[in-house]
């Protein structure tokens, strides 16, 4: 009788591990795909379809490197396959989910999938690696000591400070301005700091171009799905689409947007941008509200007196970069900064808060093609020009260039357009 329940309770007991090995396995399988159409999507490459049997080949090796403490048998495989792919039942992290088409990116939410109606939306959003570190203590580390070099306004640095701090104390929130790093020299940090706000929002949740190409192309969802964009070597022309479309994103909450294989959808963005050039942006309109420019000049560039120090700080940042904890523990700092009572995150005040370069820039907004042109009429004493002559006059005697002459005579110097007969012409 005791031998029979002993070999009883054994039998008893390795089914429950298999059960409970089972059911690990189909959860992790659970959360790496999702279901459309009868095709399968990466979660991280929703933009590839795989058949059931592209999926077989890869789970079978993927949950063979990730759980090295089961020994998988092909009965695990069998029955982990059934549940996941075959099997119809209510229990959610047993089956792979039907994707409804959606995108979404949300912060507050660690979830990868978001159920509604029976279907879920894919999260983009991943919590970074570093978060999961125990008992950090907050401290800024080397990153203090780097910040005050590269940013040596002391008024500009609290601001910069002030905006990262709330950006990743609200991350499911935006601001509705961004930071804009300029330096005439090189090598001056920008990049390196773009890199450090990167490793703070996750490496997975940001996205880094040059200049605005990809944000303000067709197939933008990847970018705007982002929480973070860095745009390096930023440089648009006022008025232009991608300065409008640029704009809207700064400010707006919602936008359409399209992915490959994806039908166009709108969109809730919790995009905050960081934008770098080394060419001092004279595009910026007058009154511009939605950039923060930042001089980032100072005697560690690549050309000044002060290089060695600056690039041997440099390569301890980036250092401290691969050092989870060091960034645990300034992200902590961050989480715990209190903002300054003038900032906000949603209006740039221009009395308070203009820097120096800004207020230079204004200086010369003014637009140089319409002033000249305004000059030009009035010393010439034209009050009725050709609508095809004002390019002419633009382009051939004032020598500059101009996109629109309508928008420009129009917008700027406020005349208007009208149909005449004109230089004889029998028509209008």
């Amino acid at each position: 009788m005791d031998i029979d329940t002993t070999i009883n309770n054994s039998g008893d007991q390795a089914a429950d591990t298999f059960e409970a090995e089972v059911t690990q396995l189909t959860r992790a399988l659970c959360s790496w795909y999702v279901r459309k159409n009868n095709k399968f999507h990466s979660i991280n490459n929703l933009s590839t379809q795989h058949s059931k049997v592209d999926v077989e080949h890869v789970v079978a090796r993927r949950l063979a490197d990730e759980y090295r403490d089961i020994e998988i048998t092909a009965r695990h495989m069998r029955e982990v396959l059934k549940r996941a792919i075959s099997g119809r039942h209510s229990d959610a992290t047993q089956t792979i989910p039907v994707w409804d088409g959606r995108i979404l990116c949300q912060p507050a939410t660690v979830d990868r999938v978001i159920w509604t109606d029976g279907a879920v939306a894919v999260n983009r959003w991943q919590t970074p690696d570093y978060r999961k570190q125990k008992d950090v203590k907050a401290d800024y580390g080397l990153f203090q000591t780097f910040i005050d070099t590269a940013m040596p306004n002391e008024a500009e640095r609290i601001m910069f400070m002030d905006w990262l701090s709330w950006c990743l104390q609200h991350e499911d929130d935006k601001p509705t301005w961004a930071p804009f790093f300029y330096s005439k020299a090189k090598g001056t940090g920008k990049s390196t700091l773009c890199s450090v706000a990167a490793k703070l929002f996750g490496q997975e949740n940001t996205a880094t171009q040059n200049n605005v190409d990809k944000l303000t192309s067709q197939f933008n969802m990847p970018i705007l799905q982002s929480k973070l964009v860095i745009s390096e070597e930023l440089q648009i022309v006022s008025g232009s689409k991608a300065g409008n479309a640029l704009k809207t994103y700064l400010t707006e909450d919602f936008t359409t947007a399209e992915m490959k294989g994806v039908d166009a959808q709108q969109i809730r963005q919790y995009c905050c941008f960081l934008f770098t050039t080394n060419h001092l942006p004279t595009w910026m309109e007058s009154g511009n509200r939605r950039y923060y420019v930042i001089d980032m000049d100072h005697d560690g560039s690549s050309s000044g007196p002060d290089t060695a120090t600056f690039s041997e700080l440099v390569g301890h940042i980036k250092a401290m970069l691969e050092d989870e904890r060091a960034v645990a523990a300034l992200y902590a700092a961050l989480m715990a900064r209190r903002q300054s009572n003038d900032f906000n995150a949603k209006s740039l005040n221009l009395e308070l808060h203009a820097t120096p370069l800004m207020k230079r820039i204004e200086a010369t907004s003014v637009n140089t093609v319409a002033s000249l042109l305004e000059e030009h009429l009035l010393e010439k004493g034209l009050y009725a020009v050709p609508d095809m002559k004002v390019a002419d006059i633009v382009t051939s005697e004032l020598r500059q260039k101009v996109s629109s002459t309508r928008h420009l005579m129009g917008g700027e110097l406020g005349w208007s357009f009208e149909k005449v007969k004109w230089d004889k012409c029998t028509y209008a």
